[in-house]
């Protein structure tokens, strides 16, 4: 069960954005923000308002973006965004829930153009071609009977003929008004779109009785899909007992055994070693999961919290006398509150500053500073040959590495080359004990691993019960110039570049390779 929160409107100063996102949706679990209007700043781009939440919005900066998707970190591995139906007023995000695909989207139909606007209609009918549940959270500014509204306009005439034309309909409930202002204009404007399959999808759709610091007000639901995962475990490797990693290596006879006359038995030595230490550690190192919640953020104090739920007892009396002295107390409690806000985040601030005193701590302050006003984009569709874009992560990847890779994709055959007529003095001494165990001290420990998984301090805390043999390997791999087949395998990453107009462009990204650290450490002691 995931909840979803569409249509929160954002027309409102950075920090007050901000504020409300993270006192609403702290601690809960996968949520999923339907946004339109939301806060942007003079580069048209939707500042993070949690390190834990990723938008999807139309990023190209030459437009104000006026729909987003905000996806919790743990879905947007699971996501794609349908970037040609990506406008400034429109974003779409296919991602797999469970064991379902389905398309969310969020819609602003500007009250001065056709409603719906013309992307909606190839956007509903991809759906349906892919058989796909559509959701969609959608500020219509648009006016019928039959979604609770007490008279209709001719804007939601238009709509309701374009809903009924392709079998949409939407999930509001119950007739309270989801837009309401000091100028008494209540009414229901904010649809939740679906076709069938996306409608099956929902559950508990209410307007939240939440004061949102803006005319709309929160509309929740629940989207429930096929059988629940287990959660994603992982292992941090600083939570590693390395005294019983040590231990269990210690009493492995293998590693001692450094006899090694050919090929095949530097391959199978080095996968050894391999699957070794990935078992001490996942003995040493326990398992954790992947936390789906938002973290409350520090300034985020049972004061502040008391305070929020003071203007929601506000809210619903101004609602029930409908006075002007009630909206205008209201608004000062609001005040009252965002300048307490304000003060907190400010303590929380110098405190943090404070007590950061290492070098380290101080370049991750800088690295947060400079992401402030950043794009992150992340590589999704890409054009291909024929102008088009890609509908899946196989087709993107293919397209990047013919892009990126032109000598060729093809897996890599190793020929048989002739031993090297090296001395055993000379082998003795480029692979020294000494030379080897300060090459490997050298690496920075928790630089990131190759496929093998294992990071340098893996390696590092293991070398007294790996170094022979390890040097044994390379010595020998070194006379059959013979490079031993798990090593050969490596990670690449395609990084966006700084500064580019479109990430649509295969050639707007750079690749870094993540090899295994044990070829690392080979060609930095031949070096």
């Amino acid at each position: 069960m995931v909840r979803g929160l569409p249509n929160q409107y954002a027309n409102q100063y950075a920090n007050q954005y901000a504020n409300q996102y993270a006192n609403q949706y702290a601690n809960q679990k996968n949520p999923i923000i339907l946004a339109t209007e939301p806060y942007t700043n003079n580069q048209h781009l939707i500042p993070r308002i949690d390190k834990d939440l990723e938008p999807y919005y139309y990023k190209k900066g030459d437009e104000r973006p006026r729909a987003a998707i905000i996806l919790h970190k743990n879905l947007t591995c699971k996501s794609w965004e349908i970037k040609q139906f990506t406008t400034p007023d429109q974003v779409a995000v296919r991602i797999r829930l469970n064991t379902t695909d389905l398309i969310l989207a969020s819609s602003y139909m500007d009250i001065y153009g056709p409603a719906p606007p013309n992307e909606t209609l190839p956007l509903a009918k991809y759906a349906t071609d892919n058989n796909l549940p559509l959701i969609m959270g959608s500020d219509t500014n648009s006016h019928h009977t039959l979604w609770g509204n007490r008279a209709c306009n001719e804007r939601g005439r238009e709509l309701l003929d374009f809903l009924s034309s392709l079998g949409l309909n939407w999930a509001n409930k119950g007739s309270t008004p989801t837009f309401l202002n000091t100028r008494g204009h209540n009414s229901i404007i904010d649809l939740t779109i679906t076709n069938p399959t996306g409608d099956e999808l929902i559950s508990n759709w209410h307007v939240s009785d939440l004061f949102s610091n803006s005319d709309h007000r929160y509309i929740m639901f629940d989207i429930t899909t096929g059988h629940k995962k287990e959660p994603k475990q992982i292992r941090l490797v600083r939570n590693t007992d390395w005294v019983k990693f040590n231990e269990i290596l210690k009493n492995d006879p293998n590693l001692n055994n450094t006899s090694i006359t050919n090929t095949n038995d530097i391959d199978q030595k080095v996968e050894y070693i391999n699957q070794a230490l990935n078992k001490a550690f996942e003995e040493a190192c326990p398992a954790t999961y992947i936390s789906s919640t938002i973290r409350k953020p520090p300034w985020l104090t049972p004061q502040i919290e008391e305070a929020q739920r003071g203007i929601k007892h506000k809210l619903k009396l101004t609602l029930k006398k409908k006075t002007q002295a009630h909206w205008d107390a209201l608004k000062e409690t609001n005040r009252i509150y965002n300048q307490t806000i304000r003060k907190a985040q400010k303590e929380a601030w110098r405190t943090f500053c404070k007590e950061t005193k290492s070098i380290k701590e101080s370049a991750r302050m800088n690295n947060i500073l400079k992401s402030t006003n950043n794009r992150t984009d992340k590589l999704e569709a890409v054009y291909k040959p024929d102008g088009t874009l890609t509908n899946s992560s196989s087709e993107t990847l293919d397209i990047m590495a013919s892009t990126h890779f032109k000598e060729g994709t093809e897996e890599y055959v190793h020929t048989t080359t002739t031993a090297l007529n090296i001395t055993n003095d000379l082998l003795n001494k480029i692979y020294s004990e000494d030379r080897l165990e300060k090459a490997i001290k050298s690496f920075e420990p928790y630089k990131a691993a190759g496929p093998d998984n294992l990071q340098p301090i893996i390696i590092q805390n293991a070398w007294s019960h790996i170094g022979s043999l390890t040097r044994a390997i390379m010595k020998k791999s070194h006379e059959t110039q013979h490079i031993p087949k798990p090593w050969r395998n490596s990670r690449g990453i395609f990084i966006p570049k700084p500064g580019k107009a479109d990430y649509n462009q295969p050639k707007s990204y750079r690749t870094i390779t993540l090899s295994p650290v044990m070829l690392k450490l080979q060609e930095k002691v031949l070096k």
